[in-house]
């Protein structure tokens, strides 16, 4: 068993411990250095949708 994401080597792991809907709903409020949010945001346009259609 893997302790943190930081350890997930497969998508099985990433898919075991993320939560796609949970992810979405907080993706505008978590504070991630610059580079890794584009860097997701780029991989998944749906994550950077939610930063421009929040009020």
């Amino acid at each position: 068993m893997i302790s943190s994401l930081s350890e997930a080597s497969t998508v099985d792991d990433l898919n075991a411990w993320l939560n796609a809907g949970v992810l979405l709903r907080l993706w505008p409020t978590l504070w991630l250095p610059p580079r890794l949010r584009q860097d997701w945001e780029k991989a998944f346009p749906e994550l950077a949708a939610t930063r421009t259609n929040t009020a």
